[in-house]
């Protein structure tokens, strides 16, 4: 009984490490499987054209939630338009992930969160965010 006990740490030690490396045998680092042929990865988004307001917006987001209100400010985002508490977070690496018309959805970093926002233009102005 005394070696069956000692025996089961051992082969469980030995299953977990034979299947550890699975993933890793199926490419070698480099996009391409040990045979030279090309892996499929994650196809990216297509580019969308987003606005110059927009993308000076939210360039400056660097994880300090008053570059944020700066922003907020600065395109006129005031008392009258409810941003959900935006200007709270210390919002960072935005990335506009939608278009519709005049109104764009931002995800962003806030700590090990993501949120996103939908922010909608007039004029060069923010009219209205939502989600958070």
């Amino acid at each position: 009984m005394k070696k069956l006990i000692g025996f089961l740490p051992l082969m469980l030690g030995l299953i977990l490490f034979s299947c550890g490396d699975a993933a890793d045998e199926a490419t070698d680092g480099e996009g391409d499987d040990k045979d030279g042929t090309e892996v499929s990865k994650k196809p990216e988004a297509p580019a969308m054209e987003i606005s110059a307001e927009m993308a000076d917006f939210i360039a400056p987001f660097d994880g300090d939630y008053e570059t944020v209100e700066a922003g907020l400010a600065k395109y006129g985002a005031n008392e009258d338009i409810v941003d959900h508490d935006m200007g709270m977070y210390d919002l960072a690496e935005p990335r506009v992930t939608a278009k519709d018309g005049d109104c764009y959805s931002v995800t962003c970093k806030s700590g090990m969160a993501e949120n996103t926002y939908n922010v909608c233009w007039e004029d060069g102005k923010i009219i209205g965010i939502t989600g958070g």
